[in-house]
């Protein structure tokens, strides 16, 4: 049995998306007789000696390094090696290390220290950072370690995972590039919750932390228009009233419709739950380097529950929309599209298991082969 060490920012199990990609990744490792083992993050647990850190989830075993908080505890998290290594050594037998988009430094260290010691190194990119809006000395650090990570280290490895094919054909010319979307467990109990009665009229959801990448503004305005004329409502998961306000309104709190509906960050499973009441989840984002590389886990998330998808076209979004019942690409007006929308939709839902991992397990073990 081959022995994988998993490593990244993921905090485990199921306080970011990360942690959600990389167990269901494992997932099918193990059904293709693997063993992983993961070093991730933690924001609670401040024990600085990995091995101590010792715990188990859904039955793999994980450890956990402390997410820096000092400017001290950045320094050494982005360049370090130590726990990496000390986990290796534990081990005695590591036959792969497979970094989630890993710090660039301490990654080019990492990949020296496993070349010496004749173990095979993979990473999983989903992302291609950006700096828009940030500070000088911010975007200097961030800039570079995005630069020094997706142009010089990861083209020296002995594999990739990418999450989209902007990122494979960036990295056409490196060996053994595979690529692997958000997946899921479609036997989760997750995946079974009782879906919250959203009420009459189609309903229409936008889920996640807006940031650079989704246009909630233009989600907002485009809905209240559609509002007007028709019957239906917009649920806002992850960001509160009093934010938006303050975000992308002119401060007037009345001129936000009844029917629509903040409800704040609330935990993964009730996020799923609101999402399976839904008619329509919006994921509407402008088509740059960092969308087009990357996937909308909420995009998966939509389809496994049999929700229809209202998407600009970015990423590799469009490839589903032939496939799958109920996902719409937009065109030039979002207007158009949701009132489409309301105009056809039918309100069946129906499983999907296409980002189930199960249907990834040979394309993941190949990565190995």
């Amino acid at each position: 049995m081959k022995r994988i060490l998993y490593i990244g920012g993921f905090e485990l199990p199921d306080k970011n998306a990360a942690a959600h990609r990389v167990l269901s990744i494992a997932k099918a490792w193990r059904d293709a007789g693997l063993e992983v083992v993961f070093m991730g993050v933690t924001k609670e647990d401040r024990e600085r000696d990995v091995l101590k850190t010792k715990t188990e989830v859904q039955g793999f075993t994980a450890y956990s390094i402390p997410y820096p908080k000092k400017k001290s505890d950045w320094i050494g998290y982005l360049t370090g090696t130590e726990s990496v290594e000390r986990l290796i050594e534990f081990y005695d037998a590591v036959d792969g290390v497979v970094c989630y988009n890993y710090q660039a430094i301490a990654f080019e260290k990492l990949r020296r220290y496993c070349k010496q010691h004749g173990i095979k190194i993979y990473s999983d990119c989903t992302e291609w950072y950006n700096t828009d809006g940030a500070n000088l000395i911010f975007k200097l650090l961030k800039g570079f370690d995005t630069w020094y990570r997706m142009s010089v280290v990861q083209k020296k490895l002995d594999g990739m995972i990418v999450i989209s094919n902007y990122l494979k054909n960036y990295y056409k010319k490196c060996k053994n590039v595979i690529v692997v979307p958000p997946l899921v467990d479609t036997e989760e109990e997750k995946w079974l919750i009782e879906a919250k009665d959203l009420g009459d009229g189609i309903n229409f959801i936008y889920a996640g932390q807006p940031g650079n990448k989704d246009k909630i503004g233009e989600i907002y305005k485009t809905y209240c228009g559609i509002a007007k004329k028709y019957k239906c409502k917009l649920w806002v998961v992850g960001i509160s009233r009093e934010q938006f306000i303050q975000w992308y309104t002119t401060g007037n709190e009345a001129d936000i419709p009844k029917t629509v509906t903040f409800l704040g960050r609330v935990p993964h499973k009730e996020s799923l739950a609101y999402l399976k009441g839904a008619d329509c989840s919006l994921i509407i984002r402008d088509s740059t380097r960092t969308n087009n590389a990357g996937f909308p886990t909420k995009f998966a998330e939509a389809i496994t529950l049999g929700v229809g998808v209202i998407a600009t076209d970015i990423s590799d979004l469009r490839e589903y929309a032939g496939k799958i019942n109920n996902v719409f690409i937009c065109g030039n007006s979002l207007y158009k599209t949701m009132e489409d929308y309301v105009l056809t939709n039918n309100k069946e839902k129906r499983i999907c298991d296409a980002f189930d991992y199960r249907n990834w397990e040979k394309t993941l073990k190949n990565l190995f082969d």
